[in-house]
């Protein structure tokens, strides 16, 4: 049921107006059907699985499992697959990457090295016709419409070229590869007979619940970070990116919200300045446990002054909002001690 990274090459049409291919010629994105058909059910029965949860059909033990499995899903997400693999901004033993493996694919992000692959080309070449979730075409698109469509052939050109080779060399992550489709089925299947076979759920209510609504929700925490998170919030590190710091996403995606920052230091396992659980980072909180019993290392961290040099070069001026350099050199008006010394002398001199 996971959306199929193979079927991006093949199928319809649709016209993308707003790019060109590197022979001048307009650019025809295809419609890969057999991923719209999967996102159409997954969203469609989302609220299926809703309405069992809401009318409190699921045993206790059920709802236990859902939030257990939705958690661990999403955690594979945002601390394996994209700051495990994707950036390397951190090491870690075969005992945590083989957890982390098991439950992002059961979570049904297409493999490891597919998304890795997608991932480093999208922040290689962000916001151009290169990047295969390029906001420039649209909220819909950038949440959910690339998974529908033939990507552009200059990103595909790109996707060909990204340096992969720390992930073709590691055997674990090759063989999920290989295997993604068998291992996702299976994992899925096991986890809705687990509530059936161990405490009498209905296969029913397991199906919409355990799977459907579970895979929509981490879909949804995933995309939402494509999309809203260049849509809604600040850009305290850089004004030019279109990825902002939205804390309603990053309280939604377990710390992945702060956008902006990790488009300027992708290498940053935190994924955001701050890393501890008062920023909602439960993520970063999770690396740091384990990195305390051995599990986790070579954690990368930015600077202090790193952030402060870029911060004032290209910041969009909120950071300082809540730091304690806020209003440092602001002014109240004329006679201000803080006035630059050139300002304040061409004002001296000026006359009606």
């Amino acid at each position: 049921m996971a959306p199929d990274s193979k079927t991006h090459h093949n199928d319809a049409l649709l016209n993308d107006e707003n790019s060109e291919q590197s022979d001048g010629k307009k650019f025809k994105a295809r419609v890969q059907w057999p991923n719209v058909g999967v996102n159409a059910f997954i969203h469609a029965g989302f609220f299926v699985g809703l309405y069992y949860l809401l009318t409190l059909r699921p045993l206790g033990l059920t709802y236990l499992w859902f939030f257990a499995i939705t958690v661990l899903c999403n955690l594979s997400v945002t601390i394996g697959v994209h700051r495990l693999w994707s950036h390397r901004s951190f090491k870690c033993n075969r005992t945590l990457k083989l957890i982390l493996m098991f439950f992002y694919t059961m979570a049904g992000q297409t493999s490891i090295f597919h998304w890795v692959q997608i991932h480093r080309v999208h922040h290689k070449f962000s916001e151009t016709i290169k990047d295969p979730l390029d906001f420039n075409r649209g909220f819909f698109f950038a949440h959910v419409g690339w998974y529908c469509l033939s990507y552009h052939p200059e990103c595909e050109k790109e996707m060909k070229r990204i340096d992969m080779d720390d992930i073709k060399s590691d055997k674990d992550i090759m063989f999920q590869y290989k295997y993604y489709d068998v291992l996702f089925t299976i994992l899925n299947i096991v986890s809705v007979l687990i509530p059936w076979y161990f405490w009498n759920e209905s296969l029913v209510v397991a199906f919409w619940t355990c799977f459907v609504s579970r895979f929509a929700i981490n879909f949804t925490q995933l995309n939402f970070t494509n999309s809203a998170n260049h849509f809604f919030g600040t850009r305290p590190y850089d004004k030019a990116q279109s990825a902002t710091d939205n804390i309603a996403c990053t309280l939604f995606s377990f710390g992945e919200g702060y956008h902006n920052y990790h488009h300027v230091f992708p290498y940053d396992y935190h994924g955001a300045e701050f890393g501890d659980l008062g920023h909602y980072n439960l993520s970063a909180f999770l690396i740091d446990f384990f990195a305390t019993i051995g599990w986790a290392h070579d954690r990368k961290k930015v600077s202090e002054d790193m952030i402060k040099r870029r911060v004032l070069r290209t910041g969009d001026g909120t950071h300082f909002l809540a730091h304690e350099e806020a209003h440092k050199t602001s002014i109240y008006g004329y006679g201000d001690k803080d006035i630059e010394p050139e300002d304040q002398a061409e004002l001296e001199n000026m006359t009606d």
